[in-house]
């Protein structure tokens, strides 16, 4: 698995990656609504919203608690299920900036999320 152990590899898988979802949203008949990260932490309820609109579901209050659940999570994301939503590893790449130079030179420096589709309604 090259893309795991080198920045090249890692490159090289993410172009494969957003060529199967560019062919995927050209033959699925389906909609596709576009998330990133940053915006759901800086506007978490809008984005919600959002969201709940595209999968044409109502908005619920308790979309904003979803930590405060007394259901059990049995995944290794566990202690983040259970945490509100938080902004702290946005930029966290940057402790690692002297490192990845060519991921840097291809995908810039801002901090943003990769997306995986586009949203029909703008």
């Amino acid at each position: 698995n090259p893309y795991s152990t080198t920045l090249e590899g890692l490159i090289a898988a993410e172009h494969a990656h957003a060529k199967l979802i560019d062919h995927w949203k050209r033959v699925l008949p389906c909609p596709w609504i576009e998330l990133e990260y940053e915006t759901i932490v800086r506007e978490q309820e809008n984005q919600t919203k959002r969201l709940l609109e595209f999968l044409d579901l109502p908005w619920d209050d308790r979309c904003m608690q979803f930590h405060q659940t007394e259901r059990t999570v049995l995944t290794p994301s566990y202690e983040q299920v259970n945490k509100p939503l938080h902004g702290s590893s946005i930029g966290r790449w940057r402790h690692y900036e002297k490192h990845i130079g060519p991921l840097i030179a291809e995908y810039g420096n801002q901090d943003s999320s990769v997306t995986a589709a586009s949203d029909p309604h703008g």
